[in-house]
């Protein structure tokens, strides 16, 4: 099975304002010693980059992925325009490429972004990892982003083909 990195939406904007996402540093170190890993196997690492004229513009300070994420010239970056990165990118294809059966992601939103790419990547057949501690969001009026989280991991694993793990217990497959 070929497996591959998904870090969606990781970008300074939406994970600072207003106010800091859940458990930001925590979030940035588990996918920067889970990435660092990743590339030990060669596995191959894809950063998601939300394109959202007016707030998220390409090439402002709010599009940029956050400075303590660790990025090499070897990951991928792709661009996307809607929560699904499936449908306004080429991620398919370049996975394809690559014969990917397997995702690990992470990143943010859990309840946007993170819930779309791993509901569309189940339905095209990828077997998924969510990485159950390094998604995160913001608190909302109705629920803590910890209590989001929580029932993402939960609900989402639910399906057969959808796993919630901790990055510290994953033993990456190539």
């Amino acid at each position: 099975m070929n497996s591959a990195i998904l870090i969606i939406d990781m970008q300074y904007g939406v994970l600072t304002q207003p106010g800091k996402a859940h458990d930001l540093d925590r979030i940035i170190s588990r996918i920067n010693l889970l990435n660092m890993r990743a590339r030990t196997q060669q596995l191959p690492i894809f950063f998601m980059q939300y394109n959202l004229p007016g707030f998220l513009e390409k090439g402002s300070e709010a599009w940029c992925l956050h400075p303590d994420l660790l990025v090499e010239a070897t990951d991928k970056i792709v661009h996307k325009q809607s929560a699904d990165p499936f449908q306004t990118s080429d991620l398919q294809q370049q996975l394809e490429k690559q014969a990917i059966s397997h995702l690990y992601i992470g990143g943010f939103a859990t309840e946007f972004c993170i819930d779309s790419t791993v509901r569309r990547a189940s339905s095209l057949g990828y077997q998924l990892t969510l990485l159950a501690d390094a998604h995160t969001t913001h608190d909302k009026k109705h629920l803590s982003a910890k209590k989001i989280i929580e029932h993402h991991n939960l609900t989402l694993s639910c399906a057969p083909t959808i796993d919630a793990m901790s990055c510290e217990t994953i033993v990456l497959d190539k």
